[in-house]
């Protein structure tokens, strides 16, 4: 019953996907549906069902198809998505059947080839999430070619909450940080990318001024976020000094300035604590690379007070 479930409310995600992006308030399919739930003369319901599953509309078979199913009449439902799969078969029920397909192939190569297939037989159409999902999984195995390429395909429908165009370079940043494991380098490209257009972001709105309060908080908790991934996958790959260098100057920055928001500061001493406690190259660094004159550190005591000063008292270290 929990996978009955789950195919309606796919299937009326994508049966109502272009009437909920027009202009008017109301879902005549949505509406349709619950008028039918309500007629309760089952000869007036059988007639109702009759013409709805005779006709020559696909939105009209899965009205009825999701009454069978809110009505725990599976045989029903069942033999009715047979002959919408036979009558329509480039319809809304046969795109979602191969995306359940699709997402339940355990093989991502074959996931890849099932999705390239659907694509090419549907190429003006969109795919909500999936391709989304594909790109996290390619981006996870280290594979930047497949991983921009199902980027693209999502960035050809992604919007923001105003509705305005998400950038490819913003969704590849997404989906990169599973990348960071996998190929950091790489990874990096793509993450500072999303740094950058974080912080055009936050700029934008501090240069507009009269920002919601919570909407700019967001915005910096974003660009803080997006900055930290971009250290991390700098300290994994083959520039961590760079990463010591930008983490240090946020944490100074965050420090110094009494106006930023507390949150903000904790969450850049993990990515600071990360670059000092626990990665060991990091205070090698500092007489191999002189990077403790860059710091000011110029003693090891120096080091050491930095050092103390991120981490407080050990109460305070668990909370980190």
């Amino acid at each position: 019953m929990k996978k009955a479930t789950l195919v309606v409310v796919m299937m009326m995600l994508v049966a109502f996907c272009a009437e909920a992006q027009r202009p008017h308030t109301t879902n005549p399919m949505k509406e349709h549906l619950e008028a039918l739930n309500a007629i309760k003369n089952a000869d007036s319901l059988q007639k109702e069902l009759d013409r709805l599953t005779t006709g020559e509309q696909e939105d009209d078979h899965l009205i009825a198809y999701q009454y069978f199913i809110k009505n725990a009449d599976q045989e029903r439902a069942d033999k009715l998505k047979a002959v919408i799969l036979q009558k329509f078969p480039r319809g809304s029920m046969a795109k979602q059947t191969m995306i359940e397909k699709i997402t339940g192939e355990p093989d991502l190569l074959e996931r890849d080839r099932l999705f390239s297939k659907m694509a090419e037989e549907r190429p003006d159409e969109e795919f909500g999430y999936l391709p989304f999902m594909m790109a996290q999984d390619f981006a996870n195995v280290g594979n930047e070619a497949n991983m921009t390429k199902y980027a693209n395909i999502y960035a050809r429908s992604a919007v923001d909450g105003k509705g305005n165009p998400v950038s490819k370079e913003f969704i590849y940043s997404l989906v990169a940080e599973g990348m960071i494991r996998t190929n950091p380098d790489i990874a990096a490209k793509y993450l500072k990318g999303g740094m950058e257009e974080n912080k055009k972001s936050l700029d934008q709105m501090l240069a507009e001024g009269g920002s919601d309060s919570n909407l700019l908080k967001r915005a910096k908790s974003n660009y803080y976020n997006a900055t930290n991934s971009y250290v991390d996958a700098l300290l994994k790959g083959s520039d961590p000094e760079k990463g010591y260098v930008i983490a240090a100057d946020m944490y100074k920055k965050l420090k110094s300035d009494p106006t930023e928001e507390r949150s903000l500061f904790l969450i850049n001493r993990k990515s600071i604590y990360v670059c000092i406690a626990i990665y060991k190259p990091f205070q090698r660094s500092f007489s191999i690379r002189g990077k403790r004159v860059a710091f000011g550190f110029h003693f090891t005591s120096d080091y050491r007070s930095f050092k103390t000063d991120l981490l407080g008292s050990k109460r305070e270290r668990r909370r980190i």
